[in-house]
């Protein structure tokens, strides 16, 4: 904000450069969250149709993403900004993309004998996210602990969602049913 003030003081317009960087900066953010609200909503709309999501979150029938799930989502996101600090959602977003990406490459490093996966892209994405997942929680703990009782805080909100929300059966007969598709050598997805 500073850089775009004393680039236009020379001509006496620091105010215009900080309340247009500003606007600039608000625009931006709201953009990306929108972003990450529809394409969550559509990723919930694909969950509803396979039920892996109960009905309730949203119609399955509905064209676009389901409205009940935007805002859902919607408050769901007020609340983490109301609350939360941005430091402790984007250290939970770090940590929950290095699980993602180490579970993963787990997989597709146990898969490496299938479809021509060369196993050290995967081996090195299991050994990185085993390695940094516990010194970005040692760094929180050292640097900021108030951001790690943050995102041990919103860690347990999620698993409790998850554990009480998602619809299990439905979840184990599609893994045990992709099991042993791998198991007899088919490609998992093919019906």
């Amino acid at each position: 904000m500073k850089a775009a003030g004393n680039i236009l003081a020379p001509v006496g317009l620091s105010a215009v450069g900080y309340v247009g960087l500003t606007l600039s900066a608000l625009v931006s953010t709201g953009s990306a969250i929108n972003a990450t609200l529809f394409s969550a909503g559509y990723f919930a709309r694909g969950l509803v149709q396979n039920d892996l999501l109960p009905d309730r979150v949203g119609a399955s029938s509905e064209s676009g993403a389901p409205k009940r799930m935007l805002v859902i989502l919607g408050v769901v996101t007020a609340a983490f900004a109301a609350s939360g600090s941005l430091g402790a959602i984007t250290s939970f977003a770090s940590l929950a993309f290095i699980v993602v990406f180490g579970g993963a490459s787990y997989l597709a490093f146990r898969e490496r004998g299938r479809d021509a996966v060369h196993p050290v892209p995967p081996a090195l994405g299991v050994v990185g996210t085993s390695a940094f997942f516990p010194l970005l929680l040692y760094h929180l703990y050292r640097a900021e602990p108030q951001t790690l009782t943050a995102v041990v805080g919103i860690g347990v909100a999620v698993v409790a969602v998850e554990l009480l929300y998602f619809e299990r059966d439905v979840i184990e007969s599609e893994v045990a049913t992709i099991e042993h598709r791998l198991q007899d050598g088919e490609h998992p997805l093919d019906d």
